[in-house]
């Protein structure tokens, strides 16, 4: 059986994360098709600097070239338990603390500057009924964080030559209707297409071309590369698009060329029979489900959202891109070159205390999770809550700022 669900996502807005987070409690967008099934439970970092691209144009489309930059963890990190290093760690877990006491604030903190972790820490309760406390290192679905990942996906296959970024969608979907030639995989990647997203997609039977197909008949509301409309279903297409390049499922590509690459050795997806359901949390503060659509990963949420990573491997995944193990300077310039409205491949990107700024939030269900990385203070703020916090981009703010130090 196939029903079609309403989906809360982040829906980016330029340069205003606290906006940005707190409409995720009011913004409904996308749409993800569950295909319904028994909900039973499935069972040293690299150090090359290999470069960062540079601050973000004004520009939309103009290439952001720097020289190299690189950093590493301190050894051992990965491995330690709950962080609050010296001074500043302890200045952040006052800061999340006091949010507690001003909103039962249930989830986890990880905050790192230059590597080094300040503050990991988990929060509140996992699970109620067992009374497990939140561990430092839970596991949780990062829901549009993810996108990053799918988009990561696509320049690996653009570096291995199996794509090309600009090339059309119906290159692996023949039968796409003559209106939609113009749209290339930059323009899912950007939300950048034109298909209008307020249109109900027929999903078909929920399979992955059935899912495919069913965007690419949606009536165009702008031309390609003209519009910037946030659209889940399109990271569908782009996950298909992953499986049909590299002869290999989506999940299996992004561990095997993305993951492990990265030192995250435990990252994977909803469904994954490696995943530990023992560190995932239960949503509603620890009362409700592990994950918003069951413990299948389906083609009405794939692409958009799924992955499944602690926030310290977050900090790898932050590691991974700042040096060349998973992609090399021309994949991460394309990846975080702006198109419209401040968004890039996957990320948005905005300026901030005179650097530059990578991110991305999601919700989904009553999870909630914003992921936030610096350029030059290379500093990683990542951070997911088990409710519907209007205060959680404050708090990223907030973190941000501690993190830094006080102003010269």
């Amino acid at each position: 059986m196939v029903a079609t669900v309403f989906t809360r996502c982040s829906v980016p807005v330029a340069g205003l994360l606290p906006v940005m987070l707190a409409g995720l409690l009011a913004t409904g967008c996308g749409r993800v098709v569950v295909v319904t099934s028994p909900a039973v439970p499935l069972g040293p970092l690299p150090g090359s600097a290999s470069g960062l691209p540079g601050n973000p144009s004004s520009t939309p489309g103009q290439s952001p070239l720097t020289s190299p930059v690189g950093i590493s963890l301190l050894p051992g990190q990965l491995g330690r338990g709950p962080v609050v290093e010296g001074v500043d760690g302890a200045d952040l877990d006052r800061l999340v603390a006091a949010f507690g006491r001003e909103g039962n604030f249930c989830g986890s903190v990880l905050v790192a500057r230059e590597g080094t972790i300040l503050l990991n820490k988990g929060y509140g309760m996992a699970d109620v009924t067992r009374n497990v406390p939140m561990p430092h290192d839970a596991l949780w679905d990062w829901a549009s964080v993810t996108k990053q990942f799918t988009a990561a996906a696509i320049l690996k296959l653009r570096m291995q030559g199996r794509l090309d970024l600009d090339a059309p969608v119906s290159r692996f979907y023949p039968s796409a209707p003559a209106d939609k030639a113009g749209i290339t995989l930059r323009h899912l990647l950007s939300h950048t297409s034109g298909v209008n997203q307020d249109a109900e997609p027929d999903m078909g039977d929920g399979s992955r071309d059935a899912v495919a197909m069913g965007f690419l008949k949606l009536p165009l509301a702008a031309r390609p590369g003209t519009r910037f409309d946030y659209n889940n279903v399109a990271y569908f297409v782009l996950a298909a698009v992953v499986e049909k390049a590299s002869g290999m499922s989506y999940e299996e590509f992004c561990i095997q060329q993305l993951f492990r690459p990265a030192g995250m050795v435990e990252a994977c997806f909803i469904g994954s029979p490696t995943l530990d359901l023992t560190r995932v949390p239960r949503e509603d503060r620890g009362r409700g489900a592990q994950f918003a659509y069951g413990y299948q990963l389906t083609w009405g949420y794939r692409g958009a959202g799924g992955a499944v990573v602690s926030p310290r491997e977050m900090l790898a995944w932050d590691q991974a891109l700042r040096g060349d193990a998973v992609l090399d300077l021309a994949a991460k310039n394309e990846l975080y070159k702006v198109q419209l409205q401040d968004y890039a491949l996957g990320w948005q990107v905005r300026s901030g205390s005179g650097e530059t700024i990578w991110e991305h939030g999601g919700a989904v269900g009553k999870t909630l999770c914003h992921y936030l990385r610096t350029r030059d203070s290379k500093i990683v703020v990542a951070v997911a809550v088990s409710y519907e916090s209007a205060s959680l981009g404050r708090l990223v703010e907030e973190l941000l700022g501690r993190a830094r130090g006080p102003k010269a």
